[in-house]
């Protein structure tokens, strides 16, 4: 017969199988040379348990990585810009940013005649060696025909003020965009009008509040009005300039801006606009009395005849612009 016996000794589990007699005991045990009993031997060995691992050592967190700050535009310089063909020069003067108006460049004078004369007029079309003289008269007819040109102004357009260090006068928005639009396909850079908020945003860094009057001393100093211009436009940059370095952004000519909606208007007075009246803010709304007594109809869309004190001050956007 056999008898089965399970020890448990220090953890391991035994099974031995032994014979047993018919009485259910097992036999006795063979002394082989007085050795110890199984049990006992399996008692002597060490335990087979096996070793608990050791603890690992907690991972160490990684080390943040720290995000390099992003660039910073580079700062504006201003550089001065030659008008091809003519190769008058005009200084841009850069504008820092603020109020939600982005750095860009502002001229540092009104646009003058020597400059925008070679658009308008076609002159650069009268210097084109490639063309013949009927050919450059073609030319001029077809860029008129087709609204890229503005046409022949009517009478005399200088006002008997002069061309030579003048202040262009009297030309409409639309002119003063194409030539802008014409100035940046030469140049390669990005030229045009001023809107409304860098416009303000510019006078403020210049001269303060602008819609604050200043002291009759300092507006004397730095713009041209009905009190101090003999009633006619002054030679640019014969003002104070403003802390910016620009001239004549208060008084002399009104100027131009964009982003005003329905409305086409100058901001900043003009010769004529009364010392009590002067402010950066000062605008002048375009209307049927710009050209009521021009001759011809239908009216001109080019040149006002009975606004000869609107003048324009040219941006450039950062970027293509670098010195010449």
């Amino acid at each position: 017969m056999l008898r089965l016996t399970i020890a448990c000794t220090l953890g391991l589990i035994l099974v031995s199988v032994t014979a047993c007699d018919d009485a259910g005991d097992p036999p006795a045990p063979h002394d082989s040379g007085g050795g110890a009993a199984p049990a006992a031997q399996l008692a002597a060995q060490p335990s087979l348990a096996p070793t608990p691992s050791p603890t690992p050592p907690p991972k160490s967190e990684p080390a943040p990585q720290t995000q390099p700050e992003p660039a910073r535009p580079a700062e504006l310089e201003a550089f001065t810009q030659t008008v091809p063909i003519c190769l008058v020069e005009f200084e841009m003067l850069p504008v820092p940013g603020g109020e939600g108006v982005e750095p860009f460049y502002l001229a540092k004078t009104e646009l003058s005649w020597d400059a925008f004369a070679v658009w308008a007029f076609c002159e650069d079309i009268d210097r084109d060696e490639s063309l013949s003289g009927p050919k450059k008269n073609i030319e001029k007819i077809k860029l008129r025909n087709k609204k890229l040109r503005p046409s022949a102004p009517y009478d005399d357009i200088f006002r008997g003020y002069g061309r030579e260090d003048r202040a262009a006068l009297g030309m409409s928005r639309l002119s003063v965009e194409l030539y802008c639009k014409w100035l940046s396909e030469k140049t390669g850079k990005k030229y045009r009008l001023p809107t409304k908020a860098e416009w303000l945003h510019a006078y403020r860094l210049n001269h303060g509040d602008p819609d604050a009057k200043p002291d009759q001393a300092t507006l004397d100093a730095i713009g041209w009005h009905e009190g101090n211009s003999d009633y006619e436009p002054q030679q640019p940059a014969t003002a104070t300039a403003g802390k910016l370095g620009h001239h004549d952004m208060l008084g002399n000519l009104s100027e131009w801006v964009t982003d005003t909606g329905d409305d086409r208007l100058v901001l900043g007075g003009h010769f004529l606009t009364p010392p009590e009246e002067m402010k950066g803010t000062h605008a002048i709304v375009e209307d049927e009395t710009w050209n009521e007594n021009y001759p011809n109809e239908p009216k001109s869309i080019w040149w006002f005849v009975d606004a000869e004190w609107v003048g324009a001050r040219l941006v450039c956007e950062p970027g293509a612009a670098k010195s010449e």
